[in-house]
């Protein structure tokens, strides 16, 4: 979703089949890495949605990071990541 110099957030779609052996999403999970000391990611909503193209779904997310400082808030960031994902293969 992002990366940057210090820090990246990444979203993970695990798919699965429908009962047309259609490819769909199953779950969705957010996490980051990089320097990451005194921040904490929080996401608030995942939201996935179809597309024209049957391999591509498009996405919202949108969370917080707490900067915090001794164990204290000092600082609440609001983030918001959209984008589209592919699938890993075509079905017919």
């Amino acid at each position: 979703m992002e990366d940057d110099v210090v820090t990246s957030y990444y979203l993970e779609l695990l798919n699965g089949n429908d009962r047309h052996e259609n490819i769909v999403p199953k779950s969705a999970y957010t996490s980051n890495d990089g320097f990451i000391a005194g921040t904490e990611w929080t996401p608030m909503s995942i939201e996935i949605y179809e597309t024209n193209d049957k391999n591509k779904y498009s996405y919202s997310v949108i969370g917080i990071v707490d900067w915090n400082l001794l164990g204290t808030t000092i600082y609440t960031q609001p983030k918001r990541f959209n984008g589209a994902i592919l699938t890993n293969k075509a079905n017919p």
